[in-house]
């Protein structure tokens, strides 16, 4: 156990070299390939998974803020790094000073950016973000918008290196929405192509974009779930073999104390639960304060001794307890919250079938707090 905390998360890099390789077999020879690393790698760690991309051959990363673009470029100067949403007006020196590549959706934003890489004697690279259907950020498919990216590829000190947007249902049955929005990138550029713009690559494949729409593969496909082994190939579309990848992480603690109570005595806060039997109560010094929503109360399970055991009372910030009736262990025995133990396993799908949530925001639900180890 990690010698601060009892509790970390056990990160595969070869199983998610692995990843790599079958996401990247699976796309054609002239589609490039981004390497998505938001949310510190959704958890797992940017800097150690950049590396193993790196290693690989891997040369284009995304993050979605300049914090996490400036750790990556502190580690690795060589490497393309794209922000893939908004970081402020005050951020734009230091984004082109450390050359990092933006997003642009306004003709106003490529004027600042313009005129600050001029004044830093700097070719700023940009990357037109275009609203396609998500509601969120981009330039709107229209012709005005064709001719502001038209002037803003003639802007001093700028280059467009990509066109892209989001793919907003791919995680649903609404394949029509998404082939719409397809079909409105490849229109947009096919526009600002007859107006002699070069665009650069288009791409606004996802993870579940790659597997669910090959023909949507374009340029560049962008993925971070599926490599992270949080989706596979089938959790989109059921039948797919191109895309198996397997989870890189672990969560692993172990047991704080073990004491047997009467029926009737009450566990937890509020009393939420009162035990209707004499049980084995197992405490574990994990909580919310490390990314375990509360809507797993009551239903969530663990692996101790190769034994399941299910927790009971709310989960509190710092703390789980679990019925452990019937499990011989003592304080200190591993406590396997997410991988393997023995003959069984507990994956993050185990948790999103017993939460509102998907499987990639659980996992970037659990916090920096929890000590990593890299095997």
């Amino acid at each position: 156990m990690d010698q601060m905390r009892p509790i970390y998360m056990e990160i595969d890099l070869e199983q998610y070299r692995k990843n790599l390789e079958i996401v990247r077999s699976n796309l054609a020879d002239d589609v490039d390939f981004m390497m998505v690393l938001k949310d510190d790698a959704y958890g797992a760690g940017a800097v150690a998974l950049a590396k193993v991309g790196i290693d690989e051959g891997v040369k284009k990363f995304a993050v979605s803020n300049m914090i996490e673009a400036l750790e990556l470029r502190d580690a690795y100067p060589e490497i393309e790094i794209l922000v893939l949403g908004y970081i402020g007006d005050v951020m734009i020196p230091v984004a082109i000073k450390n050359s990092i590549q933006l997003a642009v959706w306004s003709e106003e934003m490529a004027k600042k950016i313009s005129e600050e890489a001029k004044a830093q004697g700097k070719i700023e690279e940009i990357h037109i973000k275009l609203d396609t259907g998500l509601s969120r950020l981009g330039f709107l498919p229209t012709e005005e918008s064709m001719r502001e990216v038209e002037r803003i590829s003639k802007m001093d000190s700028l280059k467009i290196l990509g066109v892209f947007s989001q793919f907003g249902r791919t995680e649903t049955d609404d394949d029509e929405y998404s082939q719409m929005q397809l079909k409105t990138i490849v229109d947009f550029t096919d526009g600002l192509k007859a107006l002699n713009v070069d665009y650069g690559l288009r791409h606004i494949c996802d993870s579940a974009g790659i597997v669910k729409f090959p023909e949507a593969h374009l340029d560049m496909v962008r993925c971070g779930a599926l490599t992270l082994g949080t989706m596979t190939g089938k959790d989109i579309v059921p039948d797919s073999e191109n895309y198996n990848t397997l989870p890189i992480t672990s969560l692993k603690s172990e047991v704080a104390r073990v004491v047997d109570l009467p029926s009737g005595t009450g566990i937890g806060y509020d009393g939420c639960y009162t035990l209707d039997h004499d049980a084995r109560i197992i405490t574990v010094p994990v909580g919310y304060g490390d990314g375990l929503p509360t809507s797993l109360s009551g239903v969530m399970e663990v692996l101790i001794q190769g034994k399941r055991a299910k927790q009971v009372g709310e989960i509190c910030m710092d703390m789980l307890m679990f019925d452990g009736t019937g499990i011989d262990c003592k304080q200190g025995d591993e406590v396997v919250l997410l991988g393997k133990q023995g003959e069984d396993e507990i994956s993050i799908w185990d948790w999103a079938e017993i939460t509102p949530s998907s499987a990639t925001f659980l996992h970037s639900m659990l916090r920096d707090r929890i000590p990593h180890r890299y095997k």
